[in-house]
Formats: structure tokens, sequence, C-alpha cells
């Protein structure tokens, strides 16, 4: 079973990007003609601030002749300072000596560049090298990468989002906002859970959803019943979502496609503390049987 140990799984990505090069390219890069879409404005004008304002910016930039001029998210924050002062007559030296004083670093020019910034970044498109593990703590690899952890940990991990949000519920005086995507998150962990200890096919059967069914497919797969308690909590996610979609679609006719009666959700009342408690015990059920599976 992998560790959900953070250190243990920062070591195992920094390894990761070591034995792949092409991993090892971190931080997304723009051609010039991105650039220019960015701000709108023509590709000279974009070739012009990388000549003018080159000593803040990046030497991919600049680059020898012969290389394409790419420019990195530091050099967008650049960019988008001589862009806000640039004008018909642009003062060269006041524009510099606001990058000399770091105006580029501001809160509104590195929201400006993530605005800009795709949010699933291609790490095989980009050329500067990753260093440090300042990466690590502000994010994650996703993708055939990831798909190296086993399931299980996805599961364990929407399970950890349901229970920090029950974390924020139980201190606020209003915990309907945040109550659906509680439910759901703890409905998706149980399926997964039961998927993995049903070994479950899931590049095959992708579209079962239902609880119930799943269920029953591992008692007749290992010829066991789940002990009673057990098997009614988890047939009360089936009878009040039996197909994934009553904890993310508002109970109403759509213009497009109703909702299913089946789906609909009938009014009920559910007590945080009894649903995290139980959830807990289910998690601890399931990771017993997957350690147990080897």
């Amino acid at each position: 079973m992998i560790s959900s140990d953070p250190e243990f799984l920062t070591a195992i990505a920094l390894i990761s990007i070591i034995l792949h090069p092409k991993i090892r390219k971190y931080e997304d890069m723009r051609n010039v003609s991105e650039v220019a879409k960015v701000f709108e404005i023509d590709k000279e004008l974009v070739k012009k601030w990388a000549f003018e304002f080159k000593q803040h910016l990046s030497d991919f930039a600049n680059p020898a002749k012969g290389k394409a001029r790419l420019f990195t998210q530091s050099d967008l924050r650049v960019l988008a300072v001589v862009y806000y002062y640039w004008d018909e007559d642009p003062d060269y030296e006041h524009i510099d000596s606001l990058l000399c004083s770091g105006r580029q670093d501001e809160e509104i020019y590195t929201e400006f560049q993530y605005l800009n910034t795709p949010i699933f970044q291609d790490l095989l498109n980009t050329e500067n090298y990753y260093e440090g593990e300042e990466a690590w703590t502000r994010g994650i690899i996703i993708g055939d990468m990831a798909s190296k952890f086993h399931q299980v940990e996805v599961a364990r991990s929407y399970k950890a989002a349901a229970d920090e949000l029950v974390r924020q519920v139980k201190l606020s005086p209003l915990p309907y906002d945040l109550a659906y995507p509680i439910f759901f998150l703890y409905r998706h962990s149980i399926e997964l859970y039961l998927k993995i200890v049903g070994d479950y096919d899931f590049n095959k059967d992708g579209s079962e959803h239902s609880i119930d069914t799943l269920v029953a497919r591992i008692e007749v797969k290992y010829g066991e019943k789940f002990p009673f308690w057990i098997k009614e909590r988890l047939i009360d996610f089936h009878r009040i979502d039996p197909g994934s979609t009553s904890f993310r679609y508002l109970n109403s006719q759509s213009d497009s496609k109703p909702i299913r009666h089946s789906d609909s959700i009938p009014d009920c009342y559910v007590d945080f503390f009894n649903l995290q408690l139980v959830m807990n015990r289910l998690h601890e059920l399931f990771e017993a049987l997957i350690a147990k599976k080897g």
C-alpha cells in the first residue's frame, strides 16, 4: 500500500523527475505570437519590449541567433508592467525604474500571470528546469505519472476532502452551503472503495455507479454478506443517490434534460456528526479489506 506521508510523496515525485528528463521542465513558456495574443498587441511590439527591457527578462526572451524567442511566467509579469505603463510616447526610464523596484512582483501582476496561465499545464512543452520544492507545496502532477499511484489514494482523497468540509461545517452556523459537496465526496469515496475491494475494472466498466449493484457484486465474489449495519449505511447512499447524480445537480427540471425521478432527493435530515462517524467506520473497514487483499 502506498504511503500518504507528504515527505514520501515528495521524494517519489523528485525521483520521478530525475528518472524522466522530459518531466524535469516545469514552467510554462510562451512564444511571441502567444504573448501578443495575451496583450492583444502586434508581435513586433513584443519583440521591441523584449529588447528594450531585456535586463528584466529571462535569457529565453532574447536567445542566441537561430533559437526561438520564448517567455517564462516571470517574463509575463514584467511585460504586464510594460503594457500598463506603455503609451504613444513611452517613458522608458520610468518603466525601467518600476521594474528595478520590483513592481512586477505586486499582486495585481501575479494575478494577471495566473489568469493567463493554463490550469492544466503541459510539462512536456516547457523549458524552465524545476528547482527546489516549492512546486510540490503549490500543486501536483496528474496524468500518466500520477496514474502509477493506486486507485485507493483517490478514494482516500475524496474522503479526506469531505472530512475537511465537515470540519468547516461544524464551525459554521450555516452548514447548507457545503452540504451537497460533502455528500457527493463521501458518496464517490464509497463508490471507489467498493470498486477497489471488488476488483472492478475501471477501464472496461466505467459506467457502473450503483452502490447497490457494487455491494451485491462483492457479496457474490467473496461468498459472504456484509454485516447488517454496514450494508444498511451503504444502501442509505444508494437510496438517496442511485445514479451518482443527486448531489451533482439540482432537484429540478433543466431546459435540456430533466433529472430522473429515481435520482430526486426526498426531504430528509442529515446529522453531520452521525454522517462523519459512519464514514470513518466505513473507511476503516475498506482500508482493512484492501490491506487483507494485499
